[in-house]
């Protein structure tokens, strides 16, 4: 069960994400006529992560699996996340427990005394034949423009929401555009930090708006990507990680130089 506070962040998360789908998504899909989409993912939080002062908002690439429905409720978007996420982490519910590269990373972080909270960087995805796939750059172009009163793009919104000390792409090297789009950054800025090959890239410097709040942003490819760098590469990746998020933790906030 949630308390207040999750309560009413997480009513604050689902506010600026329907705003997002009623404003952005809506008007788009209703004019592709022979592209189908997923129903959207609203994330949230726990009440463990709320009472954390590690917290990690970790960004996978997009909701694989999440099917299209005719009918659906974003409260019950959100809590189907939410429900999964938990599962994940501490065993509650029915649904099926998932072994892949990037839940077993998540599970990790959080054993290492980092709380997390799960988010996409693709909240939406296409339907072909029945199987979620990827966006295309023109679609990604809409889904994470900004919008609203503040217009800065879902991303952003839902960071200032929750308040990570940390976010942490999970992401590979063809993401770099989706996360510059995504965190309103200038075009190719990210290409100069690109996770040397099984590492983790700090970020930080270019998210301005992120640094001056005293966000850290890492940056590691995709689990499934390093699984293919070696028998010890997750070993080494988390050698890193434990040593840039020891630094921030005893820092506070700001960019960690890496050597």
């Amino acid at each position: 069960m949630y308390n207040d506070k999750a309560t009413e962040t997480n009513k604050s998360l689902l506010y600026v994400q329907k705003q997002w789908y009623d404003s952005i998504v809506i008007p788009y899909v209703n004019q592709c006529v022979y592209t189908t989409y997923s129903t959207p993912f609203f994330f949230s939080v726990t009440n463990q992560y709320l009472e954390s002062n590690n917290r990690v908002m970790v960004i996978g690439q997009e909701t694989s699996g999440f099917c299209s429905r005719d009918e659906f409720s974003e409260i019950e978007e959100q809590n189907r996340s939410r429900i999964y996420f938990q599962k994940q982490l501490f065993g509650i519910g029915s649904d099926a427990y998932n072994r892949s590269p990037f839940w077993r990373f998540i599970r990790r972080l959080q054993s290492m005394g980092w709380i997390t909270c799960w988010n996409n960087v693709d909240s939406i995805m296409r339907i072909v034949n029945d199987k979620t796939k990827p966006l295309k750059l023109e679609m990604e172009k809409v889904f994470l423009k900004p919008f609203g009163a503040a217009y800065i793009t879902l991303l952003n919104y839902q960071i200032n929401i929750v308040k990570p000390r940390v976010v942490l792409f999970l992401t590979g090297p063809n993401y770099a555009r989706t996360m510059e789009m995504a965190l309103g950054l200038d075009k190719d800025c990210l290409n100069s930090y690109l996770p040397i090959k099984g590492m983790v890239a700090d970020i930080t410097d270019v998210c301005h708006t992120l640094k001056s709040d005293g966000v850290c942003v890492l940056w590691a490819y995709h689990p499934n990507y390093i699984n293919f760098c070696g028998k010890t590469a997750w070993d080494r990746l988390f050698v890193k990680l434990d040593d840039l998020l020891s630094k921030i933790s005893l820092m506070g906030s700001g960019t960690i130089n890496q050597t």
